[in-house]
């Protein structure tokens, strides 16, 4: 029995650490993250903004990204949850730490840093440990909740992303690791999420739009 044992510990150990763990540089430098929803006065986020993160190593999901791959400056909002969800479905993960227990989440930075965030160097499951992968930085105002799931987002009055950009992961804590912002990360604005009578005018308005251009060719 105690040999038994044994042996399926030594196996449920060799199952954790044959799991690729990639480490990334969880951060970014000051004006990364601009809070547009406080005041009227768009404005690098001082502590407002919650942040986590997606990530594919798949090219193809990537290019699929729902939310386009253009980051949110203050002219729309970032993706909704359905799109969200979708996307987890088809190949993104919610970045999470080594042992799956918890999301990789950061508040962004105050005082003279304000607008970045500063995780440090963080350890994802399932990441690989070289190569590239594709990351989204996904933003929403913090009073909403701490954590990225369907009832904290949906109920946030701000979101953005940051849209897909590259990311080159290392095997260790000590290997040489880019920020986010150096890797490319597009600085983007939370700002006001639209109301749901907002987005069913949108959805009215455009269906119109085509109805009429169909009606136009028609003749």
């Amino acid at each position: 029995m105690k040999t038994a044992f044994i042996a399926l510990a030594v196996l449920a150990a060799v199952t954790v650490t044959g799991r690729s763990q990639g480490y990334v540089s969880y951060s970014a430098s000051g004006g990364s993250v601009w809070d547009d929803f406080t005041s009227l006065n768009p404005t690098p986020s001082s502590g407002t903004v919650e942040l986590t993160f997606l990530w594919t190593a798949s090219s193809s999901v990537a290019s699929d990204w729902t939310a386009g791959s253009t980051a949110t400056n203050g002219v729309s909002s970032g993706a909704t949850w359905a799109q969200i969800a979708s996307a987890l479905t088809s190949g993104w993960n919610i970045a999470t730490n080594e042992a799956g227990t918890a999301q990789e989440d950061v508040l962004t930075a105050t005082g003279p840093s304000k607008g970045g965030f500063g995780a440090g160097t963080v350890q994802v499951l399932g990441m690989p440990t070289s190569g590239t992968v594709y990351l989204v930085a996904i933003g929403w105002n913090q009073s909403a909740g701490a954590v990225l799931n369907s009832a904290n987002y949906s109920s946030a009055t701000a979101t953005g992303d940051s849209g897909v950009f590259t990311y080159s992961p290392g095997p260790t804590s000590g290997s040489p690791l880019n920020s986010f912002s150096t890797s490319g990360m597009t600085s983007f604005g939370v700002i006001p999420a639209p109301e749901p009578g907002t987005l069913a005018l949108t959805g009215l308005g455009a269906a119109a739009l085509v109805a009429y251009r169909r009606r136009q060719s028609a003749k």
